[in-house]
């Protein structure tokens, strides 16, 4: 699941957590505080 397919409203709880480890991850990506993901195409 991506950040952008549903509303949190339709999430668990386990939905949430991983919607949120998902925008901190996107979030660290951005910022270049991560070694993963470097060579991934945008």
């Amino acid at each position: 699941m991506r950040l952008w397919t549903l509303h949190p409203r339709y999430l668990d709880a386990r939905g949430l957590v991983a919607l949120w480890r998902e925008a901190r991850l996107a979030q660290a990506v951005l910022g270049g505080k991560t070694r993963g993901y470097t060579h991934t195409p945008s």
